[in-house]
């Protein structure tokens, strides 16, 4: 379906279908790892670079966000370092939060991707999401409104597999408008460290 739209000619709807088919490959794709992740088809403790993973998305979306009049930027702080878990997995989920912020964006502005150590946050600039709705928006099949688009499922899978990572997906308030999803995981120095003191006699 997404070689047929690309091969279209430009226009609003072309964009706009496009954007529909990413967000559905990417739920289908989070969906079939978190099963994996359930079934250990996976491994889980991959040494995971959170700052080369999520560059990677933010390639990857770039020309559909900016065919949408959007913007998609990569800030990283100066000590990133490493988590334990699988990259595939991380990278579905940190696609489906971008894929949602480039959704919510206005037009003509920017969804950041900070990179921290052990800590990843999507930011936008949208309606933001009520503190009433920050427990249930990661429900299965939970929307805000029979209008509101997408299936529900996006966020519900997300913290399944964040979850079996031993990691945490909340999202906060964006500074002047908007939501901030933000994804942390134990850093593979924590677990070591973790690992000698539960050693220790």
């Amino acid at each position: 379906m997404r070689a047929r739209l690309e091969n279209a000619k430009a226009s609003s709807l072309k964009s706009e279908l496009l954007g529909d088919a990413s967000q559905l490959r990417s739920i289908v794709e989070q969906m079939l790892v978190a099963a994996r992740l359930m079934e250990g088809q996976l491994v889980a403790d991959q040494r995971v670079d959170l700052l080369a993973v999520a560059g990677q998305v933010v390639s990857g979306f770039l020309p559909l966000a900016i065919e949408r009049d959007r913007f998609v930027e990569l800030e990283t702080e100066s000590a990133t370092g490493f988590v334990s878990g699988n990259a595939r997995a991380i990278e579905c989920v940190i696609t489906n939060l971008v894929d949602n912020a480039v959704r919510a964006e206005p037009k003509e502005g920017t969804v950041m991707v900070r990179v921290g150590a052990g800590v990843i946050a999507v930011v936008d600039h949208g309606e933001g999401v009520a503190a009433a709705d920050r427990d249930m928006v990661f429900e299965p099949f939970w929307r805000k409104s029979e209008a509101s688009p997408g299936t529900g499922l996006g966020l519900a899978i997300a913290k399944e597999i964040i979850d079996a990572h031993e990691g945490r997906i909340w999202v906060e308030d964006t500074p002047g408008g908007g939501a901030t999803f933000k994804l942390s995981f134990p850093t593979i120095e924590i677990n070591r460290i973790a690992g000698q003191s539960n050693s220790d006699p």
